[in-house]
């Protein structure tokens, strides 16, 4: 039994199914859906982790999706404050034994990870009370890496879309994560630029 304990986190090789959750999509306006690996940890309506999870992007807010119609859990887009893709020995970093535990049964698979490798998407996010709180999602399989990636760039271009539409330029938040965006945007083209914060002019060279 134990041999099979580090496939438990492998998921599908799709990268849109937009049909998983119709009724939901419906209702709270989702308009695009992405599959996000497992996810592990990281909101407090979510006390478990959430094997082949699903983000669906509605106008505010992205939520997260199991097995089920309705979402698990969601942030808001105004409260994400980072996105990026991690390795395993970064992740660990943010894990003490008691977050651990939390992880259930899937431990023994998330530890194996140290040597099978294997991409993370990180959310960091503040909720309403001001609370940090930081998702993981981890990838494994088929284009591990390329679906990590897809995943950060859809939430980042999702959050700043919303920002951008909802007049939030002047938002320290906002040009943080429109910073972090547009490098990322830039490096897949081969150009390294690091834009200034919305307002501010940019510095003589």
């Amino acid at each position: 039994m134990p041999a099979f304990l580090p496939f438990v986190l492998i998921i599908p090789s799709s990268f849109h199914d937009r049909s998983r959750h119709p009724r939901a999509c419906q209702e709270l306006n989702i308009h695009e859906e992405l599959v996000a690996g497992c996810f592990l940890t990281g909101h407090p309506d979510i006390k478990e982790p959430v094997g082949g999870a699903t983000l669906g992007f509605g106008e505010e807010r992205v939520f997260l999706f199991g097995t089920g119609w309705g979402p698990l859990g969601s942030v808001s887009y105004e409260s994400i404050l980072w996105v990026a893709v991690e390795g395993h020995e970064d992740i660990l970093k943010r894990f003490d034994e008691s977050r651990l535990m939390l992880l259930g049964h899937k431990v023994l698979a998330f530890r194996a990870r140290e040597y099978a490798g294997g991409p993370y998407v990180v959310v960091e996010w503040e909720d309403a009370e001001r609370r940090r709180h930081d998702g993981i999602f981890c990838f494994e399989g088929l284009a591990a890496d390329s679906r990590a990636r897809s995943l950060r760039d859809a939430i980042l271009h999702h959050a700043v879309h919303h920002r951008r539409a909802s007049g939030a330029r002047s938002q320290e938040r906002f040009a943080g994560l429109l910073e972090a965006f547009e490098v990322r945007r830039c490096e897949h083209c081969g150009k390294v630029h690091r834009p200034p914060a919305p307002g501010k002019e940019k510095s003589a060279a």
